[in-house]
């Protein structure tokens, strides 16, 4: 308002200003100059400075700006359900603990996952290796998922330096059990007797009845003339988890030429295609290692 009252001074103090002398005469033309400078004064004290309702209005402006920025910041965004059950090709594990984004198994401490913008990546080397042959899952709110290995999904973004971090609160979360590669094949078959009960209840049919383990039902055919270790012939669990190592690190084992175990610590010898490729299969703290002969 008061920027208005000036503007229409000043107009109305030029106006009479350049007007003939003899209609305002000397005094009026001199009262003209004066509401002339004294427009101008209240405009030049108005321009720039905003009235206290502009001002007030902006305060309150940034105050609603701060707020909603800060709201953005602190709210925190609605959590998805932590994962239920893991699976490993045909062994179920329930008893899942999780910290945070790292999931573990207790009734199968070997996996370590970890989730990452909703994506689950395997974290250490056996569960690197079941990931990387598409054979490990996470069950989540109904849903089956895939676990992809950490170095095939964003190598940059899993460097040692970030994910060693998560693999110690793994193992705080499951530790690690110093036990024979044989008891962490145990624990995969009892997996795959937990398929079979539980299955259906996530969305898994029962498993088909087995075959009798003399009809040697392998993953791979054995070959005629293949060296088995007598123990061994009748363990068609055993061949196949072998079987399944090596070719979880994509190390091919199409028939089955010759396994016998080490004489004096724990592990394997298995040769594939007919002696063409010979694998040994150690354990070490507990986790089995595949390395070519």
């Amino acid at each position: 308002m008061l920027k208005l009252f000036g503007s229409l001074l000043l107009f109305a103090s030029l106006f009479s200003i350049i007007s003939p002398p003899r209609i305002l005469g000397a005094k009026g033309r001199q009262r003209a100059i004066i509401a002339a400078l004294i427009g101008c004064a209240v405009l030049i004290g108005t321009d720039g400075k905003p009235t206290q309702s502009s001002a007030t209005d902006e305060a309150a402006a940034g105050r609603v700006t701060l707020q909603d920025e800060r709201k953005k910041i602190v709210t925190p965004s609605a959590k998805a359900s932590p994962i239920q059950a893991i699976l490993g090709k045909q062994s179920l594990f329930i008893d899942v603990r999780h910290r945070d984004s790292v999931y573990c198994a207790a009734d199968n401490p070997d996996w370590l996952i970890g989730e990452f913008d909703g994506e689950f990546v395997a974290l250490n080397g056996i569960a690197r290796q079941w990931a990387g042959n598409h054979d490990l899952s996470v069950y989540r709110d109904g849903e089956w998922l895939p676990v992809y290995d950490r170095q095939t999904s964003e190598p940059s973004k899993f460097r040692f330096d970030k994910v060693q971090p998560l693999i110690d609160l793994g193992v705080g979360l499951c530790p690690q059990p110093s036990n024979s590669m044989n008891e962490a094949f145990q624990r995969l078959t009892e997996g795959e007797k937990r398929l079979a009960q539980l299955g259906p209840k996530f969305g898994i049919r029962a498993a088909e009845p087995q075959p009798s383990p003399t009809a040697n039902p392998t993953d791979v055919p054995l070959e005629s003339d293949a060296i088995v270790y007598e123990k061994f012939k009748s363990d068609s669990r055993l061949l196949n988890l072998l079987v399944r190592l090596v070719k979880a690190n994509n190390l091919r084992c199409d028939s089955i030429s010759a396994v016998s175990p080490y004489a004096l610590s724990p592990g394997f010898n298995l040769s594939c295609n007919q002696f063409r490729y010979s694998y040994e299969i150690e354990d070490e703290g507990g986790h089995p290692i595949v390395k070519v002969k």
